[in-house]
């Protein structure tokens, strides 16, 4: 398929004995995009193949109709739209619409990539992932346009704009496009098809619970529309479908301990409705209930003391968390991720109490023989303390769930 899942989360893949996850749990969380808001601010490192002192700016671009395309040099469907793409610049070059290309690699990769690809437009590197947050381009490619008074007027992908549209647009006509959804369906159907046997991950649909023997070889993925526990305790999956660390997870019944085979595999809904489902499902099939309780207990809190130390770097490759039993490595990550981590080291609550959005490239090794060394090196190698303190937190309490 031309669509390429690039962001991965930390925050399920902390919860010890799991491995990457696909979409970042803020992104879950976060408004969707819709037609006819106006558009978020575009925010880019900087700008290749445009004028000096071009701006992406707001009030640089009013007037304007915008075509911002997300793309990546690996991506073979963002590829495969660069020649679509340049004939649409090529027709439009003389009116009022501005073709941005914005991708989140380093510039020598991408000045390499453009001396044997033109892409007509203007190249917009997004170094910190700001505006393809913003965007919510966790697929790509991915084509958002903004009309001529800033608002969204489009999402959809490359293939589906069309020179007539642009025009609509010019004229300040509303444009359709086909949902997101559904061209995903028909692509995924085309590519299935070409298989004799469907593999099981790539099931449109699948939905299985059952208990097995305990293994050490515990595995779980958290995307929540891929979503897959093979041989893990209750508690770990709980933690994994309610984006919580497992230490979050409470309660005296024993099935908690009871390990599970866990595959919930849906391609058509959004993140949130994926998670809702496993979640619903979970406690349906296994009669529990899942509740949240605030209890007062013993936390510790990550506060950042003057400026971010040395050994948080500013991003530099593609967003991931990698895990060697007591060493984290992070890259373009929140220091949100890093606080759940030490979370699963020291068996309590970490907050991020930093005030940080920024993200950020590190590496930590926690001793759990001489913790002492580990707080220390927060502190002399990120700049950051970590605090005990007591104070309010949020469980999740399971229970058997009472008859009807």
């Amino acid at each position: 398929m031309c669509k390429r899942i690039t962001a991965l989360t930390c925050l399920t893949a902390c919860v010890g004995w799991i491995g990457a996850a696909h979409v970042r749990a803020d992104d879950v969380k976060a408004p969707a995009l819709r037609v006819g808001q106006p558009a978020p601010e575009i925010v880019l490192h900087k700008l290749l193949h445009a004028p000096d002192g071009a701006a992406v700016s707001r009030e640089a671009l009013k007037g304007q109709v915008v075509v911002l395309e997300f793309w990546a040099t690996w991506c073979k469907g963002c590829i495969e739209s660069i020649p679509h793409m340049n004939e649409l610049a090529t027709r439009f070059a003389d009116k009022p619409v501005r073709f941005i290309a914005v991708t989140a690699e380093d510039e020598p990769k991408v000045q390499k990539f453009l001396e044997k690809q033109r892409i007509k437009g203007w190249i917009g590197l997004d170094s910190g992932r700001s505006t393809s947050r913003a965007f919510e381009a966790l697929m790509i490619p991915r084509t958002v346009l903004i009309d001529r008074e800033g608002k969204i007027a489009g999402i959809t992908s490359p293939e589906q704009l069309t020179e007539k549209q642009l025009h609509a647009l010019l004229a300040g006509k509303p444009v359709e496009f086909k949902p997101e959804a559904a061209i995903y369906l028909e692509e995924y159907i085309e590519e299935a098809l070409q298989h004799d046997v469907i593999p099981e991950r790539e099931r449109l649909f699948e939905l299985a619970i059952q208990p097995v023997k305990p293994s050490k070889q515990a595995r779980g993925t958290g995307t929540p529309g891929d979503f897959v526990v093979e041989a893990g305790k209750l508690r770990d999956a709980l933690a994994l479908a309610y984006q919580v660390p497992r230490e979050k997870i409470r309660g005296s019944i024993p099935i908690l301990e009871q390990t599970f085979y866990i595959r919930h595999i849906t391609k058509m809904l959004p993140p949130d409705r994926a998670m809702r489902m496993l979640q619903e499902s979970l406690c349906a099939a296994l009669g529990i209930t899942v509740e949240k309780e605030v209890h007062d207990v013993e936390s510790h809190a990550l506060k950042l003391v003057g400026d971010p130390g040395p050994g948080l770097k500013p991003p530099s490759a593609e967003s991931e968390c990698r895990f060697e039993v007591n060493t984290i490595h992070a890259a373009d990550r929140p220091l949100k991720c890093l606080a759940l981590w030490i979370e699963t080291r020291i068996n309590s609550p970490v907050a991020d109490e930093t005030g940080m959005t920024r993200h950020f490239d590190f590496e930590f090794t926690w001793d759990p023989d001489n913790p002492q060394n580990s707080i220390k090196e927060l502190e002399s190698r990120f700049g950051l303390q970590l605090v005990i303190s007591r104070k309010p937190e949020e469980f999740l309490v399971v229970r058997y769930a009472p008859d009807p």
